[in-house]
């Protein structure tokens, strides 16, 4: 699954058993700690997992999910998808660099079953639009977002800010400012979700390679209150042919309704190619 600010990873299954949920990096190791990263929440037929704000997880990483499903009744259940995307982008006159851009995804399913009414799958129509202008080293973004679920529809408004510098080979200084507004319908609920993070990567050489990153993330809930967090990371990388080693130290500190927390961590991976 992919981790993605404000929003949350919603497992469309029957029947996980609580307590059950174990959430990793892609790698398996190290698993993620409830209450510090995320937070879950198990109904009948579907479970959600939501980030926390000054816990581990990176807009956009990719988790790995793992659970547990009790018994249920014998089942077929077809999975249909349909994906249409178009973008327009005008490539000269005074429109260079505008684009114009849509996507819509359609998720359906169908089950066969004794006993039908104990499914209750998520179908999914996702539209989204969007206007995006690039000059020089900027990008500049508004998309509408309506997501259409049967478990948690949501409308979102996003405006994003990026801004790229190359600074010779392998090496660049990257700034990204987004505001994103969340109409979650269900919960009548609307979250107002401020980033905006700076990035330094640097070759040393052929082998070494540093990057440097601080993180500003607030989320302001309507019926969760305010949250401010900041993140601070320093990486170095180091590559011999198959062998590639990794470092990174970071530091967070959260401050929540009634709450603040700071946490340190030390990360070191060795990766061998065979």
């Amino acid at each position: 699954h992919t981790y993605i600010d404000g929003f949350p990873i919603t497992l469309s299954r029957r029947n996980i058993v609580p307590g059950s949920i174990v959430i990793t990096p892609v790698t398996g190791f190290p698993p993620y700690q409830e209450g510090l990263d995320y937070t879950t929440a198990v109904y009948i037929d579907y479970s959600e997992v939501r980030g926390i704000v000054g816990g581990s997880w990176v807009n956009g990483q990719t988790v790995l999910i793992s659970y547990d499903v009790g018994p249920e009744a014998a089942s077929d259940i077809n999975t249909n998808t349909m994906i249409i995307s178009v973008r327009y982008t005008f490539e000269e006159g005074g429109l260079k660099g505008l684009s114009l851009y849509s996507t819509f995804r359609s998720l359906t399913h169908n089950v066969k079953s004794k006993d039908p009414v104990k499914f209750n799958l998520d179908d999914v129509n996702d539209l989204l639009l969007g206007v995006e202008y690039q000059i020089a080293e900027y990008d500049l973004k508004y998309e509408y977002n309506n997501y259409d679920s049967t478990f948690n529809p949501y409308t979102v408004h996003r405006l994003q800010g990026i801004y790229i510098l190359p600074l010779g080979p392998g090496s660049s200084f990257n700034a990204d400012v987004t505001r994103e507004i969340i109409d979650f319908s269900k919960e009548n609920n609307r979250v107002v979700f401020d980033r905006a993070s700076i990035r330094w990567d640097k070759r040393l050489n052929s082998a070494f390679n540093f990057n440097a990153r601080i993180e500003y993330r607030n989320e302001n809930s309507s019926q969760n209150g305010e949250s401010r967090g900041i993140d601070e990371v320093l990486g170095l990388q180091w590559t011999k042919r198959q062998t590639t080693v990794y470092g990174s130290i970071r530091n967070s500190n959260l401050t929540g309704p009634g709450s603040k927390r700071s946490s340190q961590g030390l990360q070191f991976n060795i990766r061998r190619a065979f």
